[in-house]
């Protein structure tokens, strides 16, 4: 057996940014905790610890990020990163463009991912019925990934500022606020999804309904990378494993703004 988390989920999706970006993989526990640290500030309950201890993963992350270019432009290649740097000598991007960009992909490239990953195989483990059509049927994971965006999202809000008055059924939003938009709530709205707590990968248009990676100009782009890593890695898992089982003590990390799973051992059978 392994951890689903540390063995599985986090090493392939770490592994991909990686591996798209051109860089090693050094230093990969510290990213994810610095990450997670990260995060933390983003609650609405955020103490001031959190906000300084924010504050102090930043600081290490972009110096992180700032090696890593350094280290890509003494060892060139044919990466994502390299295609960055590039742009920048032909004038198209700025340094600190490149530097926010990487720092967005590095960071939120396997965090979000991970938990999928996790959460499905969880799911899957609970239900031997699902766990065998996402074996047999290779053709529905696409909507049974879907599902399991819906049911438990990664990231369970998004924060807004309103720019201008705005009518929302009934309700003024004032110019000057700042809104959370609760995408896990949504993906749990029973007008849209009848029977929201059981998992039903039949729903109708439900990869286009369900709100875990936003939607319209404000959809999130990594999300065919997310969903490939997911039918990969849980895929692989399901046709090699297909009794696996859970062997122990899950452990959870949960803030308001996020999802974490932090062991998830699963024996094979």
């Amino acid at each position: 057996g392994l951890d689903a988390c540390q063995d599985l989920s986090f090493a392939a999706t770490f592994g991909t940014m990686a591996y798209i970006l051109g860089v090693g993989t050094h230093d990969a526990a510290e990213c994810r905790q610095k990450v997670i640290d990260m995060g933390r500030a983003l609650r609405p309950a955020a103490t001031d610890a959190d906000v300084a201890g924010a504050q102090e993963a930043f600081g290490w992350y972009v110096e992180y990020i700032r090696d890593l270019i350094a280290f890509k432009r003494n060892h060139p290649g044919e990466s994502l990163l390299d295609s960055f740097i590039a742009a920048q000598g032909a004038g198209e991007m700025s340094e600190e463009e490149i530097m926010a960009t990487v720092t967005l992909f590095y960071a939120v490239g396997h965090l979000d991912n991970s938990f999928l990953i996790q959460n499905g195989i969880k799911l899957l483990a609970e239900m031997p019925e699902e766990r065998e059509l996402f074996c047999s049927k290779p053709e529905a994971r696409n909507d049974m990934i879907s599902e399991m965006l819906r049911i438990d999202t990664p990231e369970q809000f998004v924060t807004r500022f309103v720019t201008e008055d705005i009518d929302i059924s009934g309700e003024t939003l004032p110019a000057g606020s700042i809104v959370l938009g609760m995408i896990g709530s949504a993906n749990r709205d029973d007008r849209v999804f009848p029977d929201p707590d059981i998992f039903d990968h039949t729903r109708p248009e439900l990869t286009r309904l369900q709100m875990a990676f936003g939607a319209g100009q404000h959809g999130c782009h990594g999300q065919l990378l997310a969903r490939a890593q997911a039918e990969c890695a849980i895929g692989s898992l399901v046709e090699r494993f297909p009794e696996y089982r859970i062997s122990g003590p899950v452990t959870h990390h949960h803030t308001e703004f996020i999802r974490n799973i932090s062991t998830l051992p699963i024996e094979f059978r």
